[in-house]
């Protein structure tokens, strides 16, 4: 937080040199919903910037040299070498212009308890300077004149939320080179997720014009898409000890992202991994992808899969991999449509087998070589479950594999047919619609980021590509319960029922 700090000066002493002297400048920074920390970080930002303060007055005018002896202005100076010193600008022109940058900084808190904080007119000549501390009022609604730094530790599965905090990462002209946003992991995993999310739906909104289908037809497809949850159960949870959703697994990829940190479960996922590849024949009937090393297996019976599944001890906190709703759907169709499988054993490619945690290491859970790929476990693992960093398992994109060249570079052309796609990486989504056969992703994992787990190495999580159903408007019942949304959601739903803040 003081290096967001230390930047937000230098974002305003830069803006200084461009002439940008009557501009507004802010910085927000959302670390706790509770007004009471609000408080108190406001006084503890408040009392580092004036340390920060101080220490300029007395030390930027003097040489450069003597100047950096001091711990503050060096510690600025570090900031600038990370972030600003590619730009076209010496140390020298910076560090003449510190004083007036810092100088008419203000610290705010945006909450209920400081209403009107923010008049960003009564400034209009002098440009207002600000660093504005809040909670649930920073991330619904609120506009900050010339944001260029965010800092926020909260994190949210709400899309409304989200897509309210993701107004603080608009880049502005003149100063777009200088907007810097300091997030957890685990958020950005999750505006990742959103922005695959509003691709595929926007992908949906065009395929149901072009089919002359009703706005009520697409309203019912929203409702039956997998992360509808988010939307429809947060409500219900008020009152209700579980709440059923219909869900549409059609055109959808689904993964374990979560999974069980007990020794003894662990083990009975890494046989019934094992039991289903021995099932499909092993190595001997396998092709191995060239591009990536994964071994493949095609036109694999659809009960080799549904026993897999059964099998795999799936944790609730995973929720659209339960086994019931993604069994009934396969079952319902497993004479039809996902009656032949492709199935994915993710390789890393050479053997290199080290101590060192940042290698792949091999796992002996088969009886040819396979190399783990490297996941970090997220900061809600315990002694009860791993949940991966930003919940993802695959590496995107992987529902490419099991494509021919030929279906690959169908997905390719017609996703750069929208001129808006240029330039951009190819979604899954974009292969999921040429897929004829659903692709199972077997992951064989070593976990970094816990040393206490039981396991580390070989532990085991999958994935499926349901490609577009002939019957997509099907759905199957998930359950939620209050564990689970508790988990996930907890933080939000005290801000709604208890009106922790504003």
């Amino acid at each position: 937080l003081k290096k967001a700090i230390r930047t937000f000066i230098l974002v305003r002493c830069l803006r200084l040199i461009r002439k940008q002297n009557e501009s507004h400048n802010s910085m927000l920074i959302n670390a706790s919903r509770f007004l009471s920390l609000q408080s108190q970080l406001r006084n503890l930002v408040h009392d580092y910037l004036k340390r920060l303060e101080q220490r300029i007055r007395y030390e930027a005018s003097k040489s450069t040299h003597e100047a950096l002896r001091d711990e503050f202005v060096a510690s600025i100076h570090r900031t600038w070498e990370e972030e600003f010193c590619h730009l076209d600008h010496g140390w020298q022109e910076i560090q003449s212009n510190l004083l007036e940058a810092i100088s008419p900084i203000k610290v705010i808190e945006v909450n209920s308890r400081s209403p009107g904080a923010l008049n960003y007119r009564d400034y209009a000549d002098s440009g207002l300077n600000i660093i504005a501390i809040g909670g649930f009022g920073l991330s619904r609604g609120l506009t900050l004149e010339g944001l260029s730094v965010s800092y926020f530790l909260r994190n949210s599965m709400m899309y409304d939320t989200l897509m309210q905090m993701g107004r603080w990462f608009g880049y502005r002209m003149g100063y777009e080179d200088l907007c810097r946003i300091w997030m957890a992991p685990e958020a950005i995993g999750w505006y990742e997720h959103i922005a695959h999310s509003l691709e595929e739906l926007r992908a949906e909104i065009r395929e149901m014009e072009q089919a002359r289908l009703r706005p009520k037809d697409f309203g019912l497809k929203v409702r039956s898409h997998p992360d509808s949850l988010i939307v429809t159960a947060r409500n219900k949870m008020r009152s209700a000890q579980k709440v059923v959703v219909q869900i549409g697994l059609s055109n959808r990829y689904i993964e374990t992202h979560t999974i069980w940190a007990d020794k003894e479960k662990i083990k009975r996922n890494q046989q019934a991994m094992s039991r289903l590849v021995k099932m499909m024949g092993g190595a001997d009937t396998c092709n191995k992808e060239m591009q990536e090393n994964n071994y493949l297996w095609h036109d694999v019976d659809v009960h080799f899969v549904l026993d897999y599944l059964l099998a795999f001890d799936n944790h609730p906190l995973c929720l659209y991999t339960q086994k019931e709703p993604v069994h009934k759907y396969i079952q319902d169709r497993a004479h039809g449509e996902l009656s032949k499988w492709d199935v994915a054993l993710i390789n890393k490619g050479k053997t290199r087998i080290t101590n060192d945690s940042k290698d792949y290491v091999e796992t002996s859970l088969f009886d040819f070589p396979v190399v783990c790929p490297q996941r970090t476990a997220g900061h809600k693992t315990n002694s009860y479950f791993i949940q991966f960093i930003k919940q993802r398992v695959a590496s995107r994109p992987v529902e490419h594999i099991g494509l021919s060249k030929q279906l690959r570079d169908e997905a390719e052309t017609d996703f750069f047919r929208d001129s808006n796609n240029k330039g951009s990486s190819v979604p899954d989504h974009a292969y999921r619609a040429k897929r004829i056969h659903p692709l199972l992703v077997l992951h064989v994992l070593k976990i970094d980021g816990n040393p206490n787990l039981p396991i580390t190495r070989g532990v085991t999580a999958w994935g499926i590509s349901f490609p577009k159903s002939k019957n997509p408007g099907d759905t199957v019942e998930y359950v939620v319960n209050p564990t689970w949304w508790k988990e996930q959601f907890d933080a939000e739903l005290d801000d709604e029922m208890e009106g922790i803040d504003d």
